[in-house]
């Protein structure tokens, strides 16, 4: 015969274990609600939002010569692809190979 079958936990479950009962104490007072605490005001300024001068004794900013800027002003010049046949150091005998008798393409995927 199969047991019957009930939807209530064990009853050990629901009242704890005898040896722990007592071990914990009971609270006699709800905890507060995070939420109810009054927010906290922060009085400390930001210096950055004042209006005074940080550094009093700083001499006041100068804007640099034009001719300073001009010379600051470097253009890179792009390198150049020795793969690429428009390019000046292009070389084609670097990509021809005796042994088949045919230029090779150094791309790679490339037949």
């Amino acid at each position: 015969m199969l047991p019957e079958i009930t939807t209530a936990p064990p009853a050990h479950l629901v009242q704890g274990t005898p040896a722990l009962q007592g071990e914990f104490p009971t609270l006699t007072a709800k905890p507060g609600n995070v939420m109810d605490v009054p927010a906290v005001e922060s009085k400390a300024g930001n210096a950055w939002d004042t209006k005074q001068k940080l550094f009093a004794d700083a001499p006041a900013a100068i804007a640099p010569p034009v001719e300073l800027l001009q010379s600051m002003n470097i253009k890179v010049k792009e390198e150049e692809d020795p793969m690429n046949p428009d390019s000046k150091s292009f070389n084609a005998k670097k990509y021809y190979v005796d042994l088949i008798g045919k230029f090779r393409c150094p791309h790679r995927g490339c037949g």
